[in-house]
C-alpha cells in the first residue's frame, strides 16, 4: 500500500506494530496518548501537571482519563 493511501485506510494496531516493526504493546500504549487533551500532554511534557500525572500513567492507561478534553483540562486545576 503506498504511504499517501495509507494515512486514510484504518487499520488494527496489530497491523500498524507489524507495518513499522514495533511492539505491539508500545503501538497501544502511545495510541493511548491521541485521546489526551493537547493542554493535558504539554503540562506533562513540561512538568507542570499535578503531583502523581505523569506521561507513564497517561501511556498504561493507570490515569482514568474522561473522553472530553475540557474535562481532561479539569484536572490540571487541581
Amino acid at each position: 500500500m503506498d504511504g499517501d493511501r495509507s494515512l486514510f485506510v484504518a487499520q488494527s494496531l496489530i497491523e500498524i506494530a507489524r507495518r513499522e516493526g514495533l511492539p505491539k504493546r508500545y503501538v497501544t500504549r502511545l495510541a493511548r496518548l491521541a485521546f489526551v487533551s493537547p493542554m493535558v500532554a504539554e503540562a506533562v511534557a513540561a512538568g507542570r501537571a499535578p503531583a502523581g500525572i505523569n506521561l507513564q500513567m497517561l501511556m498504561d492507561g493507570r490515569l482514568a482519563l474522561p473522553p472530553d478534553w475540557k474535562d481532561q483540562q479539569l484536572l490540571l486545576q487541581r
